[in-house]
């Protein structure tokens, strides 16, 4: 049995999803770290780490108008990443019994590496890079807007109940 540990240093700024060969697999919280953890009887993997973003779900205008109205107008709604930075690696790994893979988020800087390794030598990257998602920067301007409509929605029932 193979053993595959990835331990993350540093928290990322954004949703991180881990999928080892079409699993997905959930983090553990250390003091300082997150841990993934992945069990096989192959001797090579596929690893693929990437940004979820909540702006890329069929229904993301539904559920930024509803977090909007709970987070009282986006006062206490999380700041949302506007310039579309997302990453994604893709990579092999081999593994040979229990093998423990270091890494953490440098600088996200669109065309930067997306992670950095630390004493790894099991690694067959085919991408690992920061890149600009348009559709998410055009959906966070849209965001905004549902912000504002909002707010201006509020504002005239309030005073429709006032005065009428």
């Amino acid at each position: 049995m193979n053993k595959l540990t990835l331990s993350f240093t540093n928290s990322p700024i954004t949703s991180t999803a881990v999928v080892i060969d079409g699993n997905l697999i959930v983090a553990k919280k250390d003091k300082n770290r997150t841990i993934y953890v992945y069990e096989t009887e192959k001797q090579e993997v596929s690893l693929n780490i990437f940004t979820v973003h909540e702006f890329t779900g069929k229904f993301w205008w539904l559920f930024a108008f509803i977090y909007n109205l709970i987070s009282v107008f986006g006062i206490f709604n999380p700041k949302y990443e506007k310039t579309g930075k997302v990453f994604d690696y893709k990579g092999v790994v081999a593994l040979n019994g229990d093998t423990q893979i270091k890494m953490s988020y440098p600088i996200a800087k669109v065309g930067n590496i997306a992670l950095k390794f630390f004493d790894c030598e099991y690694l067959n990257n085919e991408t690992n890079v920061y890149f600009t998602n348009e559709e998410i920067k055009k959906r966070a301007k849209a965001f905004k807007g549902i912000q504002i409509a909002t707010i201006i929605v509020v504002l005239l029932s309030v005073l429709a109940i006032i005065f009428l």
